[in-house]
């Protein structure tokens, strides 16, 4: 899907070389399931080829991947993935992973001052607490203890804030170096709660971008920017045009650069390869499993190339996938009950199967019921009904537009309840039960 061409484009963007390298946080958008981890792998294995001039000998290049949704329990996304630094679990790359044994922060191993710096993070931010003294005299005392006597001067922070951001860059100096770089891939963020996401994006903002670091945070921006909308709701004051841009306005302000996925029709292909499905196509994949052309097979090609929504990759695999459980489930009944295929069915189910499949991964499933027991005479109203509310930006809504020719002829509303409850259930099912 060109994902490598585009993770090559953003390094060349990120300045990885030389001790004055200024933090940058940058954006990787993309809906659910369009590839956003995928891409942030592509990143991880390109950063473990490059050889950047670092202008020093102890000069590291590390790259850690943070799984948010992991510390989403915690309740503070910015202190676990501080503890997360100082894991070498999170450093999947041989290249680009730090030799953790060989590694001392003040007197202190690499994973006990990041832990040390994550509890200290985890009270300096939790907002329930409402005198958080104890916590900024611990961040100083810390301080003071680490940089030794001949610097004594670096423990008189006047601010919580600067105390925070010096114990940061001296983890940050500690795995890489004084002229390494630190790269943290922050995966999964859109799939947390709308405080804790929104919370550390406040984190990125005041205390964790320190020098020679890059962030690279994969998320749904619609999503992210909803949550920001809803945190900071009750403290702006506008219309709704204003507070639908503020999501928006924060992002773009917190990020240095965004780059986003867009669904492309080439992910069929790569969806069949993935689940070792020998085929270019649906279609040739569904003559091949019926040993005949089938009536509607042209217009599941015409379907997969006029509806973007099911050109996500997560979307594809998981359509694909279950159309393959459901058609062999009956298949295999037809074995036992020969009719079905020759009378029991319209001679396009096997189209109305895939688009019962495809909606099902795209709308909630009594929706899609809905679709699905409607009369035959009822098919356009059924696909306004689904689609018809829908935004323009919405990719679901070209099924208002790929649905409304004729098309194969729809099944009788037995048989589409039939086909549906073989993508639900994805097991051999008697028709005559279904009848009945």
């Amino acid at each position: 899907l060109g994902m490598d061409r585009v993770a090559a484009k953003l390094v060349e963007h990120m300045a990885l070389d030389g001790a004055d390298a200024a933090p940058s946080v940058i954006g990787v958008f993309g809906r659910w399931g369009s590839g956003k981890t995928h891409l942030l792998n592509e990143i991880g294995r390109y950063l473990d080829t490059v050889e950047p001039s670092m202008g020093s000998d102890s000069a590291r290049l590390a790259v850690c991947c943070f799984r948010s949704w992991e510390y989403e329990a915690e309740g503070d996304l910015a202190a676990g993935m501080v503890r997360a630094l100082g894991d070498e679990r999170n450093y999947p790359w041989r290249g680009t992973k730090p030799d953790f044994s060989s590694i001392r922060i003040g007197r202190r191993s690499v994973g006990c001052a990041a832990r040390e710096l994550g509890m200290l993070v985890l009270k300096s931010a939790a907002r329930s607490v409402p005198h958080i003294g104890p916590a900024i005299a611990e961040v100083l005392a810390i301080l003071d203890r680490a940089k030794g006597k001949e610097d004594e001067e670096l423990g008189l922070c006047p601010t919580a804030t600067e105390a925070l951001h010096q114990q940061m860059q001296q983890l940050v100096d500690g795995i890489v170096g004084k002229h390494g770089h630190l790269v943290v891939l922050v995966d999964d963020l859109d799939r947390c709660s709308p405080p804790n996401m929104v919370r550390l994006f406040e984190w990125f903002k005041n205390h964790l971008t320190c020098d020679r670091v890059t962030y690279i945070l994969g998320l749904d921006h619609r999503m992210a920017a909803l949550a920001i909308r809803g945190e900071y709701e009750q403290h702006l004051r506008g219309g709704d045009e204003l507070m639908a841009d503020y999501g928006y306005r924060y992002l773009d302000k917190l990020l240095e650069l965004d780059f986003e996925i867009q669904p492309t029709p080439g992910v069929q292909p790569m969806a069949l390869d993935k689940l070792d499905l020998a085929f270019e196509t649906v279609r040739r994949y569904t003559d091949d499993a019926l040993g005949r052309d089938f009536a509607g097979d042209r217009e599941i090609d015409e379907l997969l190339a006029r509806v973007p929504a099911v050109w996500i990759p997560r979307v594809m695999i998981k359509t694909i996938q279950t159309y393959k459980i459901a058609l062999d489930a009956l298949l295999e009944q037809a074995k036992s009950t020969p009719q079905l295929l020759t009378s029991d069915l319209a001679p396009s189910f096997p189209y109305w199967l895939f688009l019962l499949s495809m909606l099902h991964h795209l709308f909630a499933p009594d929706e899609v019921e809905t679709f699905a027991d409607r009369r035959r005479d009822d098919h356009h109203p059924a696909v306004r009904e689904l689609a018809g509310g829908l935004d323009h930006t919405d990719p679901r809504s070209s099924l208002k537009d790929a649905l409304g020719d004729p098309g194969p002829e729809r099944p009788a509303r037995n048989q589409m309840n039939y086909l549906y409850r073989l993508v639900r259930e994805k097991t051999p099912i008697a028709f005559e039960r279904e009848v009945l």
